[in-house]
């Protein structure tokens, strides 16, 4: 069966905001690098695994 993990643009864009900020002000883009690849690979994660993360409620609505 085929999910897909829908994220807000808001959500997305603070994770990309994040990655930044610590490449660019915390000089630390092996970090950065790090977190992006945990937040593609949890989506991944997630994508495969649903039951992990049980939808919330309020976001359903």
């Amino acid at each position: 069966m085929g999910y897909s993990v829908r994220v807000t643009t808001s959500a997305h864009d603070s994770v990309l905001s994040s990655v930044g900020y610590i490449a660019e002000v915390c000089f630390a883009p092996h970090a950065a690098a790090r977190l992006l690849r945990e937040y593609e690979s949890t989506l991944v994660a997630l994508r495969d695994n649903p039951t992990f993360c049980p939808v919330s409620l309020a976001a359903s609505q």
